[in-house]
């Protein structure tokens, strides 16, 4: 797996607290319910995702598979998880795998660097 799309993000819960007051002399314990911090709660995930041979979006993630064997693909599975799947049979050799952040805003700066990438040599 070269990257989920869908982990698991743990979400804080409302929780519940005994504190024992005092009224009129007599000591009585008192439960209260304490929500969670709402900058604690996660945004909705970007789920959307689309592969085009050895490039793939993933949600706001960019993915690039340069150098790989032919016939290599990238792909998404049920879990929302992109992978390389590689020919049977391909001889050994090296390859890279850009990975990049942003979103639809640095689509194009992605693309611009995938391309330089490409024409480097490998390192």
């Amino acid at each position: 797996m070269i990257a989920d799309g869908d982990p698991a993000t743990p979400i804080p819960h409302a929780r519940k607290v005994k504190e024992k007051v005092k009224e009129n002399g007599v000591e009585t314990t008192v439960e209260r319910t304490i929500e969670p911090d709402p900058k604690l709660i996660p945004k909705p995930k970007n789920l959307t995702g689309s592969v085009q041979g050895t490039t793939a979006e993933l949600g706001d993630l960019h993915i690039a598979v340069i150098g790989a064997p032919a016939g290599a693909t990238l792909a998404i599975n049920a879990k929302h998880q992109l992978y390389l799947k590689l020919p049977k049979g391909a001889a050994a050799g090296e390859f890279q795998i850009l990975v990049a952040g942003g979103g639809r805003e640095s689509a194009t700066d992605f693309t611009r660097a995938r391309e330089v990438r490409s024409t480097a040599p490998m390192i």
